[in-house]
């Protein structure tokens, strides 16, 4: 069941209303389903107004939209459901970019930049050797580029613990 929204303001309802048409809930996980615009990356947008005005992240939309919390900056939000289609506010949780991240490999899913799996980027730092770089060597194992090599070095990707 949809939440009411807390902000019944005349100058929002019609977002409201849009946003409300994207949304489709799936019974088995309480997901709420966005059916609308999606990033590259799998996200839900949603489109403000006209063409002119801002998109935004629909997940974040719903969860200020529905819990009444602003975001603030550098906050993101962290599915618990693991579904970036999502737009259920109960599965949204606010947190940092580093606790995003180390959700994801507690849950077993792959932290990827540029396609590069957590857990290669974490033995490319344990092989690397500073007193005999070898970036060509490496970027032919791992079959990347030495600029790719050289970022996950100067932890540019993700750092580790």
């Amino acid at each position: 069941m949809r939440k009411k929204c807390i902000y019944p303001l005349r100058a929002i309802q019609d977002k409201i209303e849009r946003f409300n048409k994207y949304i489709f809930p799936e019974p088995n996980t309480g997901c709420w389903l966005w059916g609308g615009a999606i990033t590259g990356a799998g996200y839900g947008l949603f489109n403000l107004g006209r063409r002119t005005d801002k998109r935004v992240l629909a997940h974040r939309f719903s969860y200020e939209l529905f819990s009444g919390k602003l975001l603030v900056d550098k906050q993101v939000l962290r599915h618990s459901c693991d579904n970036t289609f999502c737009v259920n506010p109960d599965h949204l949780l606010p947190g940092t970019y580093s606790d995003n991240m180390q959700d994801m490999v507690r849950r077993g899913r792959k932290v990827m930049p540029f396609g590069i799996p957590f857990e290669t980027i974490q033995e490319i730092r344990r092989v690397f050797n500073p007193e005999n770089p070898d970036y060509v060597s490496l970027s032919q194992k791992y079959n990347v580029t030495q600029c790719h090599i050289h970022n996950i070095i100067k932890n540019k990707y993700r750092k580790t613990k």
